[in-house]
């Protein structure tokens, strides 16, 4: 993230910085920037990976997403960041039981994030929501 962010800086901050005033142009910096993890929600779920976040950021202008696709124990390609002991808790589900795989698809698509605020997703539906986006 933060090369993206000093090539922003460097090629909309400071060029636009030195040009004269009447040359001067507003940048659609959401355009340009790219939000991780489908946009991360409220600046703290950061690696959350989530439909409705990415929809709330494609409203607000983004139009560049980043997000993590791993597999789950019986092949599924779904959103997460990855098979971590901090995944299985943000899950709800115990590390423990996921010490030597990860959890099938059934068990990650039922869960929620962030104290079951948050929908998973697999591939598929993301596919299915960036196909209805324009730009």
């Amino acid at each position: 993230m933060q090369y993206e962010l000093a090539y922003f800086i460097k090629t909309y901050g400071i060029k636009a910085a030195m040009l004269p005033k009447k040359e001067k142009k507003n940048v659609k910096w959401k355009e340009k920037l790219l939000a991780s993890a489908l946009g991360g929600a409220e600046l703290r779920y950061v690696n959350m990976n989530n439909l409705a976040v990415m929809k709330e950021k494609y409203k607000e202008g983004f139009r560049k997403f980043e997000a993590d696709i791993r597999l789950t124990s019986d092949g599924s390609l779904v959103c997460v960041n990855g098979w971590s002991p901090q995944t299985y808790e943000r899950l709800g589900l115990n590390a423990k039981d996921y010490e030597s795989e990860p959890p099938t698809y059934d068990v990650f698509i039922k869960c929620k994030c962030y104290e079951g605020v948050y929908e998973t997703a697999d591939f598929a539906q993301l596919s299915d929501c960036i196909e209805n986006m324009k730009g």
